[in-house]
């Protein structure tokens, strides 16, 4: 028989990489290497003791168990693991079955009371009180035979995930180790866990957190997959980390989660199922969260539950760990804006603040680029708003947009400003409030399209803004909240209610209690 890389095996046999290497790591399988072939390989025996371990996967029988049976001669240890899951299986059987003969014995007594109006307090009825008391369990016979067919059937059946649940990473400071080659996940953890002691990491940030996934050539598509891994632990931002580690920036986001136990990778194809069939979800595998990125990495985490007290603890055993699976999700068709409140944001830097996910937008109004010329930047602006209001462009705004949508100042640089030795401010709305888009057009306006899908939206008033919000840098301030502007997008927006009557009025004092939201496109 041919010998088959690991990339051709997880095709064949519908099992990841992942799982292939952990086989390889806890002893169940082997693979070889050629003289005249730098990567791993899988021979005939290697093959069938990998569909051995299938069978017994689809048979629900833990990883652990699996070891126990394959590496052991002696029956009476197989007979004895056999009849151990045969225990688990009746009890689950048993108590379906309790389930299932309650459910069908108020399906038939709500079916004989359908002419009458059921009572509120329906448990309290003696007619289907006395249904329970007279519920016993349904014995259930199963087949001893079963084929292939009807084994893959029920195993893809038992195997739906029922506990993934969607959770939102925050961004962070990370320390990296990355190996490529043999026990690539071994000698990563190992630097790792040297700096997290050495550092004293675990006192410096006791709510550290850990994470890995794979990074292989695989992932870049070249070649032939050569073995990588690579592992984070989050730190101080100001922190820095010694060679070969290196520092990233994770920029966070959605993700489906769901815990397992270590060892079983293989409710990784589970949960990508649950993702495939979820309408409100999709998978975003492809999205960069991280920097510096480097090809080949992979967007699906795993987390380590209890790092803090694992790390600490001598007899620790790695076959107990507890895994979250972490994968890459995001909105299926995001709303107007997905808002997520940033905890203690007040606190941290004295400002209250939200995550907000939108779409993409463009945005169309009336813009100026301010020069150094025009005076003080929040001067200027004002002139602007001034000018706007009196010659009627407001005016035009407020006319062609929706009731409820707000106005926009939008503060940005490109390579006009770059010219004028300025900035850009825009007075506008977005693309999507106008309701007479024709002849809104007609007028000379700026547009812009804004790719940005993250924001922290700071809430405040105009007097806290102009004095207090800009002189302690926004910048600064976002990144006290764990998050980096996002660059590229160069720009910010002010975003002020219905009512703009009163905007940069220096003569209504009520004005300066005015609510603005200062939205910082972030990463």
């Amino acid at each position: 028989m041919e010998l088959q890389t690991i990339s051709q095996v997880s095709k064949d046999y519908g099992i990841s990489t992942r799982m292939l290497r952990y086989y390889e790591q806890i002893g169940l399988i082997e693979s070889l290497r050629r003289e005249d072939y730098s990567y791993r390989v899988y021979n005939e025996t290697a093959l069938i003791r990998l569909e051995q371990i299938i069978i017994l996967r689809k048979l629900r029988i833990p990883v652990k168990q699996i070891c126990d049976i394959l590496n052991n001669e002696d029956a009476t240890t197989v007979i004895e693991v056999f009849k151990e899951n045969i225990k688990v299986i009746n009890d689950e059987i048993k108590a379906l079955s309790t389930v299932k003969s309650i459910l069908s014995r108020f399906i038939e007594e709500l079916n004989k009371m359908t002419k009458v109006n059921i009572k509120t307090d329906l448990l309290t009825d003696s007619s289907l009180l006395s249904v329970m008391e007279s519920l016993f369990p349904v014995n259930n016979h199963i087949k001893e035979e079963k084929s292939l067919k009807d084994l893959n059937m029920a195993s893809e059946s038992l195997s739906k995930l029922q506990d993934v649940r969607v959770i939102y990473l925050p961004p962070m400071t990370v320390a990296a180790s990355y190996y490529a080659g043999e026990n690539s996940e071994k000698h990563s953890a190992a630097a790792l866990d040297k700096f997290v002691m050495e550092s004293s990491l675990l006192k410096i940030k006791p709510d550290t957190r850990h994470f890995g996934f794979n990074n292989s050539t695989e992932l870049a598509g070249i070649g032939e997959p050569s073995p990588g891994y690579e592992m984070w632990v989050s730190i101080p931002y100001d922190m820095e980390v010694p060679a070969p580690l290196i520092k990233r920036s994770f920029y966070g986001g959605l993700y489906a989660a769901h815990a397992i136990n270590m060892g079983e990778f293989d409710h990784w194809l589970g949960l990508q199922e649950w993702v495939n069939e979820s309408d409100k979800y999709q998978n975003d595998v492809n999205s960069i969260r991280c920097e510096p990125y480097m090809e080949g990495m992979d967007s699906w985490l795993e987390e380590q539950l209890n790092y803090y007290n694992n790390v600490q603890d001598p007899e620790f055993d790695n076959n107990t760990m507890q895994l979250d699976l972490l994968f890459p999700i995001k909105m299926a068709s995001v709303s107007e804006e997905d808002v997520f409140e940033i905890p203690d944001s007040e606190v941290l830097c004295k400002f209250k603040a939200r995550l907000m996910i939108k779409n993409k937008f463009k945005i169309m109004g009336f813009t100026k680029i301010i020069t150094p010329e025009m005076g003080e930047m929040e001067d200027a602006v004002q002139v602007f708003w001034k000018e706007v209001k009196a010659d009627g462009r407001l005016e035009s705004i407020l006319k062609h947009k929706k009731s409820g949508a707000e106005i926009l100042g939008f503060g940005s640089f490109d390579s006009e400003c770059r010219k004028a030795g300025g900035w850009r401010y825009t007075i506008c709305i977005k693309e999507c409030d106008i309701t007479n888009l024709k002849s809104f057009k007609s007028q000379s306006l700026f547009s812009k399209r804004i790719d940005a899908s993250k924001w922290i939206c700071f809430e405040m008033t105009k007097e806290n803004f102009i004095n207090r919000f800009w002189k302690e840098n926004p910048h600064a301030i976002v990144h006290k909240l764990g998050y980096n502007f996002n660059g590229p997008i160069s720009g910010h927006f002010d975003v002020f209610d219905e009512d703009n009557t009163r905007i940069y009025d220096q003569n209504n004092q009520e004005d300066k209690v005015s609510i603005i939201h200062f939205w910082m496109p972030v990463k």
